[in-house]
């Protein structure tokens, strides 16, 4: 007898624990196809024409001013109006769409905006761009000036110093000549780190080559007056005479009261 209750109260322990695991599984199915099922999500189909015109769309509210201007696409014909500022705006305009991909032909119907008002706005705006950079490398302004007016001081402390020139046996016009050329040359590389400063040493090719093409102008225009001032400092270097001379030039004669460029 005990060994059949034995027997009995097993059978029933497993088939419980098989009904409670077929339960189980039973709800966990059913969870699983009605709550979590996934939904279609619905894609709308996107045409060739309709990607021109978002992607130039795109493109144009990026750029100043080309933000206002309508674009339609019509099997890769791009048909662009509205109103710009200039017509280089209409040129960048169409320049960008012949370069988007797809686009066979573009039309440009853009007209420049004569406003008084749509000029006046951008101007505004630039001044004031202008005047927030200016306010930003004005402490960079004044210390490259600073540099300037400093160089341009210690170029002529050192060009007083008389005692040198008195070594050297200078003395007259080619004592001049020196100083002139010490205080050139000092203020010459404060302006170079004052551009350094500045970042604008580009700048310094841009002025050495208007100031060549200035210069040959300048030359052939007062070709007798360089050749005089070269003469001159030709002579300051070789010293032929000295104060109190009596010379004699061609049918002119005298004595040497003083030396200048």
């Amino acid at each position: 007898m005990t060994f059949l209750q034995h027997y009995l109260t097993k059978k029933l322990l497993l088939s419980y624990t098989l009904l409670t695991l077929w339960t189980t599984v039973g709800i966990l199915c059913g969870a699983q196809e009605g709550g979590l099922t996934e939904e279609k999500v619905k894609v709308e189909k996107v045409t060739a024409d309709q990607r021109i015109s978002q992607r130039l769309g795109q493109i144009y509210a990026v750029l100043d001013g080309l933000g206002n201007i309508e674009i339609k696409a019509i099997s890769g014909v791009v048909i662009l109006r509205g109103k710009v500022l200039d017509t280089a705006s209409v040129d960048t305009a169409v320049s960008l769409a012949e370069k988007a991909e797809g686009v066979i032909y573009v039309r440009s119907e853009l007209e420049v905006d004569t406003e008084i008002t749509s000029r006046i706005n951008p101007l505004g705006k630039k001044l004031r761009g202008w005047w927030k950079s200016l306010n930003d490398k004005l402490p960079l302004l004044l210390l490259a000036l600073g540099i300037v007016v400093v160089s341009y001081i210690f170029g002529r402390w050192i060009a007083s110093w008389t005692k040198i020139y008195n070594v050297i046996g200078l003395d007259g016009m080619p004592e001049l000549l020196v100083k002139r050329l010490i205080r050139i040359i000092v203020t010459l590389i404060g302006i170079a780190l004052a551009l350094e400063i500045l970042d604008a040493t580009t700048m310094v090719g841009a002025v050495l080559g208007l100031a060549g093409v200035a210069g040959i102008a300048v030359g052939f225009a007062v070709q007798g007056i360089v050749e005089n001032y070269l003469a001159g400092m030709l002579l300051s270097a070789r010293n032929p005479f000295e104060l109190g001379d009596f010379v004699e030039v061609g049918s002119r004669k005298g004595t040497v009261v003083r030396l200048t460029s």
